[in-house]
């Protein structure tokens, strides 16, 4: 049991560190990798061409659900069930939405 805890939060931090490091290369989203310690992140929009409420209803859409913590501020969490696949996935919905 320990060993298979110990194995999912190495593997949620691992795709906490790759969504990070995806998100900060995105145009439009901004992000502090370097304090993205654990498997939850913070990010914000930085861009005017898409409202906060147009980008949670495109990535809802998508089928990629986050919630705002302030003002174009947002939080980001990868947890048991979410793969690599889904990390990809989300970083590509956030291209689309946001080209």
């Amino acid at each position: 049991m320990i060993d298979n805890l110990d194995h999912q939060i190495q593997e949620d931090h691992a795709n906490a560190y790759k969504l990070s490091h995806g998100i900060d290369s995105i145009k439009g989203l901004k992000i502090q990798t370097e304090k993205v310690k654990t498997n939850i992140m913070y990010f914000e929009l930085d861009s005017n061409q898409i409202s906060s409420e147009q980008l949670l209803s495109k990535m809802k859409d998508l089928g990629v659900l986050f919630f705002e913590v302030s003002p174009n501020r947002y939080r980001l969490v990868t947890h048991y069930g979410i793969t690599e696949q889904d990390i990809d996935f989300t970083l590509s919905a956030f291209e689309k939405v946001l080209s």
